[in-house]
């Protein structure tokens, strides 16, 4: 890969893998209704799923909190 193609890449990859991780984490700290499947979401639809769990599914939050896993 080109030197400079990284300079555009990196950063993408870098927002990508900090989105997943507070999105992951937040999700298996609240376990807010339907769960799974914003898990699924979250995973499998790479910037799109967790960014639209940190926007809407934090909004179906009860308020319950649960222990890291």
């Amino acid at each position: 890969m080109e030197p400079s193609l990284w300079l555009w890449v990196a950063p993408l990859i870098l927002i990508e893998l900090g989105l997943l991780f507070v999105a992951l984490r937040d999700l298996l700290r609240r376990r807010p209704p339907l769960w799974v499947l914003w898990l699924v979401a979250v995973i499998f639809f790479q910037v799109i799923g967790p960014a639209l769990y940190l926007l809407i599914g934090r909004k179906e939050d009860d308020g319950t909190r649960y222990p890291d896993p």
